[in-house]
């Protein structure tokens, strides 16, 4: 066999050379088309005019460039501060958007160190104002909110990372966060970022009354799902005097034990039954309905009295006209809400971009919030209703990482993305679209 067909036959390695001819290329191309979107949303704009007096007037970095740029980063895949780095070698983007200088991650962290607590709670006032804008154009009359908590793992010496009720990792400091998630469109509220040895009932009044205060005016009827960090009889009253629905996971001291002496349960299927029952725990007004479902676990070993059945139990209080068995089909929609919060904190970095500043991390969790409500808003507006739900990462896969070429020709620019681009004709049409859309 000749050399040339034996190198055909096992492959040889082809030779090739190095060059830089082509210039302003961006691997992250679809950043392009998030930035015109955040644009015409007005998001730097609000921040430079709401917030903007913070840095002096000769700053080289306006206080909108700033968080554009962390924002974009998030959205890039950043978990941390230094992960900016990759926005500012990607020469095309720069380019395009005229970022001649570019900050350093020491610049970026003292312009976040100048807000506090005031400034924080008024940064979150651009994502109901951005929200109330998208809304204009599509909206619910009816939702289903969920309530939730999550613990966030700190590692290091953070202030407010703290030794708390922390699932996950078991002994490990960490924040303790309250997430109020819309179902129909899968975007989030409000978030409130607090100490991990915060209980997790505190402050869930308010929470619910900042989250009302920030919905969208179009909605009129509201059903809450909520975990047992909001079971308390204040949350309920507040719920039932705005005549809204609920379904709050019941959870208080004894309460399987207190449970047992007040529920006739009912044969619901192979190893499972179900109750439904009123009553008026200590301290509160009047009574509520409960319904529970306990399902077969295992047999315990009882010893010479014989084994005894071991059973997991749930219950709910509640004013939906449900039997058990569907409120707690219901109920366990719920994981919509903790699938978005895993992806919060595992694809956008909720919590985990961190320094030592409580504040400063309280706003890049707002930041990052932010972030994940832009790629959902721009999903809804932008990709086909077959794929608006798609997961944060997928969505940067497939949209974020193109590589294109930044062209200026004929007084105008292009984002040059090849013909073999296998998503070329939704590209086409979102930049068709965009381009007839004027600033809401």
């Amino acid at each position: 066999m000749s050399k040339k067909k034996k190198a055909k036959k096992t492959g040889s390695l082809k030779r090739f050379q190095i060059r830089t001819s082509k210039k302003n290329l961006s691997s992250h191309a679809g950043l392009a088309v998030i930035h015109r979107f955040w644009q015409q949303l007005g998001g730097e704009a609000w921040l430079n005019r709401e917030l903007g007096s913070l840095k002096a007037d000769n700053s080289v970095y306006s206080l909108g460039r700033i968080i554009s740029i962390l924002l974009l980063s998030v959205i890039q895949g950043a978990t941390r501060i230094s992960h900016t780095a990759r926005l500012a070698r990607d020469n095309g983007l720069r380019k395009l958007w005229d970022w001649v200088k570019f900050p350093v991650e020491t610049t970026i962290t003292r312009t976040l160190e100048l807000f506090g607590q005031a400034q924080v709670v008024k940064f979150a006032d651009l994502n109901q104002n951005l929200r109330q804008k998208i809304w204009k154009r599509k909206w619910f009359g009816k939702i289903t909110l969920d309530l939730d908590s999550t613990a966030k793992t700190a590692y290091g010496h953070q202030q407010g990372a703290e030794l708390g009720y922390n699932p996950h990792k078991k002994g490990k400091k960490c924040y303790n966060a309250l997430i109020a998630t819309i179902d129909q469109t899968k975007e989030v509220v409000l978030g409130w970022l607090r100490p991990g040895n915060t209980f997790s009932a505190n402050g869930s009044v308010e929470f619910l009354k900042e989250t009302l205060a920030r919905l969208p005016k179009q909605i009129y009827k509201i059903i809450f799902r909520g975990d047992s960090a909001f079971f308390s009889q204040a949350l309920l009253l507040l719920v039932e005097s705005l005549g809204y629905q609920y379904v709050i996971k019941a959870k208080f001291k004894g309460w399987e034990r207190w449970l047992l002496g007040q529920a006739q349960w009912r044969f619901a299927g192979p190893e499972r039954w179900t109750t439904q029952f009123t009553a008026k725990l200590a301290g509160w007004d009047k009574e509520r309905t409960f319904m529970a479902v306990k399902v077969f676990k295992e047999w315990g070993d009882g010893g010479f009295l014989g084994p005894f059945p071991i059973y997991e139990y749930q219950l709910w209080v509640t004013n939906l006209r449900l039997s058990p068995n569907k409120l707690e089909d219901f109920y366990n929609q719920r994981v919509t809400c903790e699938n978005i919060i895993d992806q919060g904190k595992n694809q956008t970095g909720w919590g985990g971009m961190l320094t030592q500043n409580f504040w400063t991390n309280d706003l890049l969790f707002q930041i990052a919030l932010l972030a994940y409500n832009l790629t959902v808003w721009f999903k809804l507006r932008f990709l086909p209703e077959g794929e608006q739900t798609q997961e944060i990462e997928t969505f940067r896969q497939r949209i974020i990482y193109t590589a294109a070429q930044i062209v200026f020709t004929g007084n105008r620019w292009y984002l040059d993305l090849g013909a073999d681009n296998p998503d070329q004709e939704w590209w086409l049409q979102v930049g068709d679209r965009q381009l007839s859309v004027q600033p809401f």
